[in-house]
């Protein structure tokens, strides 16, 4: 129900994955039910890749986090918004989502600010707002938010690593690791 998902995601300590932090189950509480839940998959910096990396990894996880989202808002329509230049998932998501009646593919230009919450909103729903999407009557979460939560409802799995990326031009080896919530990084120059 509603309110098995909603307290499974507290339970679990899910917090958005995008880089806010914020308490995932308060987004879903207001009584009033959303139209519209929005995965952002639109990594805004140019040398993350955790989200995509996560997408090849667990789509299938993805897809049912977001309908478990969807259930917990009271939403009827769910899209998964993606900047065009990330190919291969896309593909994959495409053929994932080919069955799918309530949820579709936003396909986002590759530049910047794509990431950035409200400019996704603003695109995918063609609609501003003041502070938050809610407004609106949407919610938004993260790729790697939309699966912790699959794993929180269907495993009891409680949050305890991410995917990161660590890349950059003073990095030998670039990658994507998944790490434990807390672990001590250690970069040498």
């Amino acid at each position: 129900t509603r309110d098995e998902i909603v307290n499974k995601v507290k339970n679990a300590g899910i917090v958005g994955l995008g880089g806010a932090g914020f308490p995932t189950y308060v987004k879903y509480l207001p009584k009033q039910n959303a139209n519209l839940i929005i995965i952002n998959a639109a990594e805004c910096e140019p040398y993350i890749t955790c989200d995509f990396v996560s997408i090849l990894e667990n789509s299938q996880k993805l897809i049912r986090g977001l309908k478990y989202i969807m259930k917990a808002n009271g939403a009827k329509q769910g899209v998964i918004a993606i900047k065009s230049a990330k190919v291969e998932a896309v593909e994959l998501l495409t053929e994932n989502l080919k069955d799918e009646k309530n949820i579709k593919l936003y396909l986002l230009k590759d530049k910047y600010p794509v990431g950035w919450e409200k400019h996704v909103v603003e695109r995918v729903t063609k609609k501003t707002y003041a502070a938050l999407p809610r407004e609106i009557g949407v919610v938004v979460n993260n790729v790697q938010t939309a699966i912790a939560v699959c794993e929180a409802v269907e495993e009891n799995k409680p949050l305890i690593e991410k995917v990161v990326t660590i890349s950059g031009e003073g990095i030998k080896e670039p990658k994507n690791l998944r790490i434990k919530i807390g672990t001590y990084i250690h970069i040498v120059a």
